[in-house]
């Protein structure tokens, strides 16, 4: 039976590589708007010297120097490692159950995770980095304590392609500490993961370049040329915590960093507020926040369509025109999020009740957990950059998409267990 299960998985396998073939073999490898930004730091920032206060994280621009620039070979190793990622889910998810593994290969071929291979841009290796990490995490919770090192390492990576996710490396600790206190883990190595998240956090929070043209630096001037300086309640604070305020700031409302040919980052009138914002920017911006909690979810509320992209397909304009977007077809978002919340939702009242079996408590407080991780991940997306939020609300759909994943894969356990059946345990 075993040879025979591994058969039809390296036929799926073949499947899911045809179908992404199909969809991908007319679109051409294409640079996004950060990729020349990306290629500047590759060429004149990136040294052994300063790899960790570059204007972007190190990973990426890092690949480009190792690759001698050459764009095609930066996709053919997005193309790579985004399929040995999925692949690597598909076996760790569909153990034993080649139904689970085929719609870990139909979430693979969404457009909106797939079509990033061809665009040289962070988002392919953080969606690939995501899912390794993701497939550890499950085989942790049930019960495979080694995973947890390879987890941790993956986390704490991806912190280094992306700054972002070394906010979402925090957000994952109440399930280890969950882990701990099922004996899926040790105290002890309870201790080092979070210390490592932590570290890994300040670190990257400390080094993203003190420079006017950093990656944190272009985040926030968006945010208070279309957030703060329309809104007479927040130019108030900002100017009574130290924002120089003049007519050349003011000339700037309503626009992004980029806008009004950089006048943010070139504008002598604008110097002054240049050096506020690199010393006291971020921590205006987030006492503010802080301090206006409803604010925090009522701007969300607002922005909802764009952050959790209940409207039409965002991705496209990214994309090459050459990538067949409609292969495969993929339901609504609210679909989507609509199953999760009901899945959610039902196993939460399955672990109150105590009707889980012990073997898949910990998994069903996982699934429920990352369900429960959307809304602080989508806060965290729509405050920290107002600039393209479709693009950076990505992490939300794949982690609303791995934790369907995850809820099938109880789901087929528990029935497998109803009868008498056990999952492989590798």
């Amino acid at each position: 039976m075993a040879g025979r299960q591994q058969a039809a998985f390296a036929l799926l396998t073949a499947l899911f590589l045809v179908i992404y073939w199909v969809a991908a073999r007319d679109a051409q490898v294409h640079p996004g708007g950060d990729t020349t930004a990306f290629e500047e730091v590759a060429r004149n920032q990136l040294s052994w010297a300063t790899i960790f206060s570059t204007q972007r994280p190190p990973i990426y621009p890092a690949l480009f120097r190792l690759l001698d620039f050459s764009r095609p070979a930066v996709a053919a190793v997005q193309v790579a490692a985004y399929v040995a990622a999925w692949v690597f889910l598909a076996g760790s998810l569909g153990r034993g159950s080649l139904p689970v593994a085929a719609c870990v290969f139909y979430v693979a071929l969404y457009p909106g995770f797939a079509a990033w291979n061809h665009v040289l841009m962070s988002e392919s290796l953080a969606t690939s980095l995501s899912v390794v990490a993701f497939a550890f995490l499950v085989r942790l919770m049930e019960g495979q304590g080694w995973a947890l090192w390879p987890f941790v390492a993956v986390m704490c990576l991806k912190c280094f392609l992306r700054g972002f996710d070394s906010v979402l490396g925090l957000l994952y600790l109440p399930l280890l500490i969950g882990a701990a206190a099922l004996h899926r883990v040790s105290w002890r190595a309870l201790v080092v993961a979070c210390l490592a998240f932590v570290a890994c956090f300040a670190f990257v929070n400390r080094t993203t370049g003190g420079l006017p043209d950093s990656v944190w630096y272009f985040a926030l001037v968006n945010n208070i040329g279309t957030r703060v300086l329309p809104d007479p309640g927040w130019l108030a604070y900002f100017a009574a915590h130290g924002m120089p305020v003049n007519a050349a700031l003011l000339s700037m409302t309503g626009e992004l960093a980029h806008e009004q040919n950089l006048r943010f980052f070139r504008d002598p009138d604008l110097a002054d507020f240049r050096l506020w914002v690199i010393a006291h920017g971020r921590s205006a911006y987030t006492g503010y926040l802080l301090s206006h909690p409803g604010l925090i979810f009522a701007r969300l509320w607002q922005h909802r369509s764009e952050v959790f992209l209940a409207g039409t397909f965002p991705y496209e304009v990214y994309f090459d025109p050459g990538y067949r977007l409609n292969v495969p077809p993929w339901p609504p978002f609210s679909a989507i999020y609509t199953a999760g919340t009901l899945g959610a939702s039902a196993l939460g009242a399955l672990l109150w009740r105590g009707r889980v079996p012990p073997a898949l408590a910990l998994p069903c407080w996982t699934a429920v957990g990352l369900w429960l991780m959307l809304l602080p991940i989508a806060l965290c997306i729509y405050h920290a950059d107002a600039g393209e939020i479709s693009r950076h609300a990505l992490p939300l759909i794949l982690q609303a998409a791995l934790s369907l994943l995850l809820m099938l894969r109880i789901l087929v356990c528990w029935r497998r267990k109803a009868r008498g059946i056990e999952v492989p345990a590798d």
